[in-house]
């Protein structure tokens, strides 16, 4: 069968359309330390604020196998796209700790703070400028495209920016593509693009990698397997259609085809659907919902990224001794 669904140390999970074909490139380049092999290897990262903690563990395990430079093409929605960036800069292992240390507190996440409930400006302005700071020459000059993916108020569509272009700052591509409705309920100014965070309409950009005929896609999800998204509850489009669309029939109708097209990326990631072409798709997913859009538990927030961290070694059949000295050294 092309499709597999095996947990891993009970950790993280593995499904897809013929994953062992994506985990043996990624294997043979981590050896070889190249990616000359005639195949185009992309990585696809998803966001979800807090949830976020889970995909840049299993990229920590990435970079302890030394492929930060060895994808084709790297695509990151919501907080997986800053995520992924840390990653392509080759320092992401330093970063990975902001979920914990800067990000698990009332600065980031108040409930009471009506106006600013998730404050993107922080995330931006403090974090990835000053406390954890995006090393942005570094991700400029990554030999990967890093492509960010972000909802345009304007269209009602989802737009794929390619960050090394140039056109937009990477801090600002990384705003945008965070600037989460309701919640924050900032537009991000991208030339004619109003931006703002896509995860909810479409929570990875697989099919964008498709679409650039990768060969083979290794899918890095905050949201375990069986996760299936529900339409909106009346409250939901209530706030949506009053805090966010303000008179938007598009954006309306793109929230009410969401869960649709959220549970269709799902099916095509886990291998319940297959791919147009010779694609091959590889998922590594949580196993569970500890950790939430909103967790602020610190040692939860540690836990569950070290965890998803080791699974993701496990799978690739690697030692978890580097983990070990990151984490005994307080970088993790």
């Amino acid at each position: 069968m092309s499709t597999i669904s095996t947990p891993v140390a009970h950790f993280v999970t593995l499904s897809g359309h013929r994953p062992n074909d994506v985990l043996d490139v990624v294997r043979a380049r981590a050896r070889a330390g190249s990616r000359a092999d005639g195949h185009r290897l992309a990585l696809v990262v998803e966001g979800g604020s807090m949830r976020g903690v889970y995909t840049a563990g299993s990229l920590v395990a990435l970079h302890i196998m030394g492929l930060w430079n060895l994808f084709d093409n790297a695509y990151g929605t919501s907080a997986g796209a800053a995520n992924a960036a840390h990653f392509l800069s080759g320092l992401g292992h330093l970063k990975a700790d902001s979920y914990y240390r800067v990000l698990a507190d009332r600065r980031f996440y108040n409930p009471y703070r009506l106006r600013k409930i998730v404050d993107v400006d922080f995330f931006v302005d403090e974090v990835l400028t000053k406390l954890r700071p995006m090393e942005v020459d570094r991700v400029m000059h990554s030999p990967t495209p890093l492509w960010v993916s972000v909802g345009d108020f304007v269209t009602a569509r989802i737009m794929s920016f390619h960050a090394q272009a140039g056109r937009f700052p990477l801090l600002q591509l990384l705003k945008a593509a965070a600037a989460m409705p309701i919640v924050y309920n900032k537009l991000i100014d991208l030339g004619d693009v109003r931006g703002f965070d896509a995860g909810s309409v479409s929570p990875f950009a697989l099919d964008e990698a498709v679409a650039h005929q990768n060969t083979h896609i290794l899918v890095l999800l905050a949201k375990p397997e069986g996760f299936v998204s529900s339409p909106l509850t009346w409250w939901e489009r209530s706030l949506l259609k009053y805090r966010f669309a303000r008179g938007n029939s598009r954006i309306m109708e793109m929230y009410k085809r969401a869960d649709g097209n959220c549970n269709r990326l799902r099916d095509l990631a886990h291998g319940r659907a297959i791919p147009t072409g010779a694609t091959s798709i590889a998922t590594i997913a949580p196993v569970s919902e500890i950790v939430g859009r909103t967790t602020q538990n610190r040692n939860v927030l540690r836990a569950e990224l070290l965890n998803a961290a080791r699974g993701t070694l496990r799978l690739f059949g690697q030692t978890e001794d580097p983990l070990d000295e990151l984490a005994g050294a307080g970088t993790l």
